[in-house]
């Protein structure tokens, strides 16, 4: 993609950044409650494969070796299968997290919730040994709006849950211990290469759609005088900072892994 000329970007090192067009005229539209994620799913995908098809005819030398893509744009990956291009999916949050997605089969097939992703009543239940108990109430897409809206959210979770599924490769941005029982839970193998440093950048997600809540300052300060004034929060946080060194660093799970994909990357 660093050859492509569909759009302007800036350049950094050996990478370009190019950027795609939403389908957004004004930022009226994009003020608009549910306009920027329909437009996501009506237009980028076209532009996507534009640009995939520019890039290939551009290039001499066999065009795209793979495309990574965040779990959550599900369409890309499908594209790219599609052309017969070898496909990764990244998850930047918990393992458990995606293992919730990933179990939704799961969680039909116990009544949990039904096909359309609303709950059989409010139940609480275990994914697996070792993962935390789970409430009804907390899973992401019971959490917004109304019931139609919920209804399309799951529909978007389980058409990316299905497009993750087919991926070669799923990266998770955590480690093994410290999410261990998630990783068992899995009904698709997750390779953790995390936590990987965190960026001031956000995800492209429609911040309006999902509703926003604000915390008030000495709600914050409490919060962190709670966490910094108790010994038992100290010791669990020296204890994970722990392990997180020891997967990121030189021989430790998450750093062979990261080491694996690059590899995985560079093989033709």
């Amino acid at each position: 993609m660093a050859r492509s000329t569909a759009a302007t970007g800036a350049t950094l090192g050996p990478v370009r950044l190019v950027s795609i067009p939403d389908g957004m005229e004004t930022q009226e539209e994009r003020d608009t409650p549910g306009k920027l994620s329909e437009a996501v799913l009506r237009v980028l995908p076209r532009k996507f494969e534009e640009l995939i098809e520019e890039i290939v005819g551009e290039d001499d030398e066999g065009g795209i070796e793979c495309v990574v893509a965040d779990q959550s744009l599900g369409w890309a990956l499908d594209i790219a299968t599609r052309k017969g291009i070898r496909t990764a999916a990244f998850c930047p949050a918990s393992a458990a997290q995606l293992v919730v997605a990933l179990c939704i089969p799961k969680l039909i097939a116990d009544g949990i919730i039904n096909e359309d992703g609303i709950p059989i009543g409010k139940q609480r239940f275990e994914l697996a040994e070792g993962v935390p108990e789970l409430s009804t109430e907390d899973l992401v897409w019971t959490r917004l709006g109304n019931e139609t809206m919920q209804r399309h959210i799951f529909q978007l979770m389980l058409n990316n849950t299905n497009s993750t599924s087919s991926a070669q490769l799923i990266l998770c941005n955590s480690a093994l211990d410290l999410e261990l029982g998630a990783f068992l839970a899995s009904p698709r193998k997750l390779l953790p290469i995390g936590p990987l440093c965190t960026s001031p950048s956000s995800p492209s997600v429609d911040s309006k759609d999902n509703g926003r809540a604000i915390v008030a300052r000495h709600e914050i300060k409490e919060k962190v005088d709670k966490v910094y004034g108790d010994e038992g929060y100290r010791s669990r946080a020296l204890e994970m900072k722990g392990m997180v060194r020891s997967s990121v660093g030189e021989g430790g799970m998450s750093h062979e892994n990261f080491e694996y994909f690059v590899d995985w990357i560079k093989r033709v």
